[in-house]
């Protein structure tokens, strides 16, 4: 039983992602800046240098990440989903570091997608997930 409920929460996790990373690659495309309340952090981390890989988005890259991790979680293909989470991982490590340490700016909904990348392979782990 237990195992099911983290099942879903890495789900709803990742479906957030998607949505969260659908938004902001959204905002890069159609170029209105997102408001952010804490000041222009937002703006900054999302037209940083850092921002892109070869001019996409890495909002883009998340996406397609959480289309597929949650595909993955749907068929149950349980090694991939371990080396897909792990890589997530140590991506969502470096977006962080770069916010906190290279920026100094916080996105908020940045912040938020590279928080499920470090607590999904913790879920997986945590919950004994059996697929």
């Amino acid at each position: 039983m237990i195992n099911k409920v983290f099942y879903y929460l890495l789900l709803i996790l990742n479906l957030f992602g998607l949505l969260t990373s659908l938004y902001l690659t959204y905002i890069h495309y159609s170029s209105n800046l997102y408001v952010c309340l804490a000041g222009d952090n937002c703006n900054k981390v999302l037209t940083s240098q850092y921002s892109q890989i070869f001019g996409i988005p890495i909002s883009f890259f998340g996406t397609i990440y959480f289309l597929i991790v949650l595909i993955l979680l749907v068929l149950k293909i349980k090694k991939l989903i371990q080396i897909l989470i792990f890589l997530g991982f140590v991506v969502g490590l470096i977006l962080i570091y770069l916010q906190m340490f290279v920026l100094k700016a916080i996105c908020f909904y940045c912040f938020l997608v590279d928080i499920i990348l470090l607590i999904s392979p913790v879920i997986f782990t945590f919950g004994k997930i059996k697929l």
